[in-house]
């Protein structure tokens, strides 16, 4: 009689040990799986911050090249200006993409890309009145100062954005 209750004792705890084993195993399937999403967004994130500090960077490099051709009239600064035309709407694109699921982030590149293409619309205008010759018309209109507010507020807006990307990643 001992040695049958022994043996139930025994089975259950081997069962119990088991099941134990099997909620730790489960367990750790979900913790592996929460650090693969975790990972994921916090990759996500980092893209996101890198692709918008890069079209920041196309926009001052255009205003860079502008800046040199307008005081020189010479046409090969106007290559950064050229290589952000073509270059912003792609990279615009791909970070548009990476939006989806945040509405307040989509609303702040909404924005960023509307002060962007305002700030090329300025740029363009000042080039096509230097190639017209009207480099005083062109010189007026930079220092209207409105070109430097659009940088402004285009590095106020990348700014909170990447603030944004900083909290989440936090």
């Amino acid at each position: 009689m001992e040695s049958v209750g022994l043996r139930s004792r025994m089975r259950r705890g081997i069962v119990g040990g088991f099941m134990l084993l099997g909620v730790a195993c489960v367990l750790i399937v979900f913790a592996v799986a929460s650090s693969f999403r975790a990972e994921h967004w916090v990759q996500h994130s980092l893209e996101m911050q890198q692709r918008t500090w890069e079209l920041f960077s196309l926009v001052q490099d255009a205003e860079t090249g502008q800046r040199g051709y307008l005081l020189t009239g010479d046409r090969s600064y106007l290559t950064p200006f050229l290589e952000a035309k073509t270059q912003l709407p792609v990279r615009e694109g791909k970070l548009r993409s990476m939006v989806t699921l945040s509405p307040e982030r989509a609303g702040q590149q909404a924005q960023l890309f509307e002060l962007i293409a305002a700030k090329m619309d300025e740029l363009g205008r000042t080039v096509q009145l230097r190639d017209n010759g009207q480099v005083d018309a062109a010189q007026e209109l930079v220092e209207g100062d409105a070109g430097r507010q659009l940088m402004v507020q285009i590095r106020s807006v990348v700014m909170g954005m990447d603030q944004g990307e900083q909290d989440m990643l936090r």
